[in-house]
């Protein structure tokens, strides 16, 4: 395995009703030097319980809304919310991608792809994951923390609260707010945004979120931040900013 992954041993599990589906997938993954975890829809919630799990491969022809339920289910989850989601569809159209983003889910992948591209996306989405684990080696505690009006954003821990009370974000969602309340009234343009999400080491492993994901991104994180989504400003033409005033 690539060294800039975490150095102990990665768990990808699929959740789908169809293992043999994914036997390629899972030969590919095991020769990288990850493990292959294979569970029911309805044996999902345990499974996050009593296992550590890098990265949930949502098989989404198990039926479109039982997977968005799962998906949703799986950020409400206090030890899994911020676990990176790949939907996987046989034949996802636009509709099925946006409806997954706004369920939580952190990409959204075509099963009919080379089986290498899918394997990127999944080191993609571990390396996102290990690179919001280094802001734990961020200096003080004190310089870990950015409060925004009602908003708090404990980086270290991955916590995000509005007026004490916690939200549930998915990492995805999590990475768009810290950027935007790091530098509140600042404009960021989409490309920046994509840039930010994307944070792949190797270009041609990750693909960075075009307009229309980001946009149904920050729709989706305006709903969970609730009166406080207010914060997050459309600068027509341009971008997003972050401004409590």
């Amino acid at each position: 395995m690539d060294s800039s992954f975490l150095s102990r041993l990665c768990h990808i599990m699929v959740v789908g009703n169809n293992p043999s589906a994914y036997q390629r997938i899972a030969r590919e993954l095991g020769d990288e030097g990850f493990e292959v975890l294979y569970r029911s829809p309805e044996d999902l919630s345990t499974a996050l319980e009593v296992s550590w799990i890098d990265v949930v491969l949502l098989d989404h022809t198990i039926r479109p809304r039982t997977a968005t339920a799962l998906c949703r289910a799986i950020r409400r989850n206090p030890r899994a919310s911020l676990v990176p989601i790949l939907i996987v569809d046989e034949d996802p159209d636009g509709e099925s991608y946006i409806e997954s983003l706004r369920a939580g889910a952190d990409d959204f992948v075509n099963l009919g792809m080379r089986h290498s591209v899918v394997v990127a996306r999944i080191k993609t989405l571990i390396r996102r994951r290990a690179a919001c684990d280094e802001l734990r080696e961020m200096g003080p505690p004190l310089a870990n923390v950015l409060r925004v009006g009602e908003l708090t954003i404990r980086l270290g821990e991955y916590e995000v609260f509005v007026g004490g009370e916690p939200v549930q974000l998915s990492l995805g969602e999590f990475r768009l707010l810290t950027l935007l309340a790091s530098r509140p009234k600042q404009v960021f343009s989409r490309v920046e945004i994509g840039k930010a999400l994307c944070n792949a080491d190797d270009p041609a492993e990750g693909r960075c979120e075009d307009s229309r994901a980001i946009d149904s991104r920050v729709y989706t994180l305006r709903r969970k931040l609730g009166r406080v989504g207010r914060y997050i400003r459309t600068v027509r033409g341009v971008g997003f900013k972050m401004d409590p005033d």
